[in-house]
């Protein structure tokens, strides 16, 4: 086992990624939705496990960071999809109340 996968933060960034991969195979029209919200889930997942890696304080912040910024960028293009229709507004706030935990 690598030592990110037994982070929370990790394991909950799995767990949205898996969330809105469900999602995004219900977005039939919305191509764009659909490619940016898969690439920033799963930069989320990707930078915590690169910077768990990194052995300075600050090249494992900045990742970090990075994964911040893309938890906010999910959340952002989520609540673009709520004006389309493209999500109930339910369905929305447990995927916001997910990338929010990160």
């Amino acid at each position: 086992m690598f030592h990110h996968e037994k982070l929370t933060v990790y394991q909950r960034a799995l767990q949205f990624a898996g969330w809105s991969q469900v999602l995004i195979d219900s977005l039939t029209n919305k191509t764009s939705t659909r490619d940016q919200l898969e690439r920033a889930g799963d930069s989320i997942a990707l930078n915590i496990a690169e910077g768990n890696g990194k052995f300075s304080q600050r090249d494992r912040a900045r990742f970090f960071q990075i994964a911040y910024g893309s938890a906010l960028e999910s959340a952002a293009r989520l609540d673009l999809s709520l004006p389309a229709s493209a999500v109930r507004q339910r369905r929305l706030l447990r995927a916001k109340l997910c990338s929010k935990r990160l």
